[in-house]
């Protein structure tokens, strides 16, 4: 996050993992705070299943929907194998 804050990157993808959509909101307003005076592209890491727990996927599509309404581009996810079909259905707005 140091080399973020400076704009000594032009992408960061932090790793944001929880199973509660709040939590997610809380790092990501955290995230944006420190890198919001830079040109830095955030894609927020998101967790589908990790050492922090496992989301639903009623919950992992909120977290996304989160991230969407800060205004990112885009997430990144870990790992596409967590994925489920009701994932790909919940997810499939987003595209």
């Amino acid at each position: 996050m140091r080399w973020a804050e400076k704009g000594l990157v032009d992408v960061i993808s932090p790793m944001n993992y929880s199973p509660g959509p709040e939590v997610v909101r809380r790092r990501l307003e955290d995230n944006l705070r420190r890198v919001g005076h830079t040109a830095i592209t955030i894609l927020e890491g998101l967790g589908r299943r990790s050492s922090a727990g496992e989301a639903t996927p009623e919950q992992f599509a909120e977290q996304v929907r989160v991230v969407r309404e800060a205004g990112l581009p885009g997430v990144a996810i870990f790992t596409l194998e967590a994925l489920t079909d009701r994932d790909y259905n919940l997810l499939a707005e987003f595209v």
